[in-house]
C-alpha cells in the first residue's frame, strides 16, 4: 500500500498580512491551520489503517513502515 501526503498550509512566499496575521518571508513555516491539517491526516490513517482495518498494529512497529521524505 502507498499513502502520498503533503505538509499542511504553509505561509505565503512573499510578505503578505491574512487575517490580521502578518506573516513572516519564509515559506518554510507551517501555519497553525497546517498543523491542524497535519494532525487530522494522522488520525485519519490511524483509523484507515488501525482500526477500521487492521493492516497495521497499534503500536509502532519499524518493520510495518518505511518512509521517505524529499523536497519535490
Amino acid at each position: 500500500m502507498i499513502e502520498i501526503n503533503r505538509h499542511g498550509a504553509r505561509v505565503p512566499k512573499v510578505a503578505s498580512k491574512t487575517f490580521g496575521v502578518v506573516w513572516p518571508y519564509n515559506s518554510s513555516f507551517v501555519t497553525p491551520v497546517g498543523i491542524w491539517q497535519h494532525e487530522e491526516i494522522g488520525r485519519d490513517m490511524r483509523w484507515r489503517y488501525i482500526e477500521e482495518t487492521p493492516f497495521l498494529s497499534p503500536t509502532y512497529n519499524q518493520s510495518e513502515i518505511y518512509y521517505r521524505a524529499t523536497n519535490k
